[in-house]
Parts: C-alpha cells; structure tokens; sequence
C-alpha cells in the first residue's frame, strides 16, 4: 500500500491462471481500479512512488500506479518469488535458482 491505495493481484481463473489481474482501491474504501490484466499467475507484489510491481509466472512486471501497458523487467525465469523495491531497484528472488536478483526500473 501507499499513502491512498491498497494494491493486490488477483491470481485468476484456475486451473491455469492466465487472466490474473492487477488491482488497487483507495484506503478509505470505494471501487478497485484494474492496473493490468492477462497476467499469468500474478502472484507478490511491491508499490514506489510511480509504479507497482508483480511476479507473473516466469517474468517481473511493472505498470505505473494509474494503470497502462505493463512492461517486463526481467523474464526467462525459473521460480521467481519474493520481490521488493526500493528508490533505485527491484529486488526478486528465485526460490529454485537459490538467487536474488537487482533489477533497475526503465
């Protein structure tokens, strides 16, 4: 969350996962906002000041905090997991590679 939202990702529809949704709503209640969709297995997410951050399936997304086209940070991956955000860079794990990975946001 920030300062007005609350945001999460919407897993999607079993048994494969590939509409997942991310969304936001404002911290005092009201209609959520949809921030991209067709992310497969959305999963773990991160917010900064511009953008919000989520693993979907073998790939690290972003999209800026109104909503837009989501862009890939990194992808071709095996396990991602974890992931976390500071002022400069995107942190992942990848739970089978045994790494954590630093990423910095185009």
């Amino acid at each position: 969350m920030d300062a007005t939202s609350v945001y999460w990702v919407d897993l999607g529809t079993p048994p494969q996962y590939l509409d997942g949704t991310v969304m936001k709503t404002p911290l005092g209640g009201g209609t959520p906002t949809t921030l991209a969709t067709g992310q497969s297995g959305a999963e773990t997410i991160a917010v900064d000041a511009t953008n919000v951050y989520w693993i979907a399936g073998a790939s690290v997304m972003k999209v800026p905090l109104g909503g837009g086209t989501p862009t890939t940070l990194a992808s071709g991956l095996i396990s991602p997991s974890g992931i976390a955000v500071d002022a400069t860079s995107v942190y992942f794990t990848d739970y089978v590679a045994g790494t954590v990975t630093k990423v910095t946001p185009k």
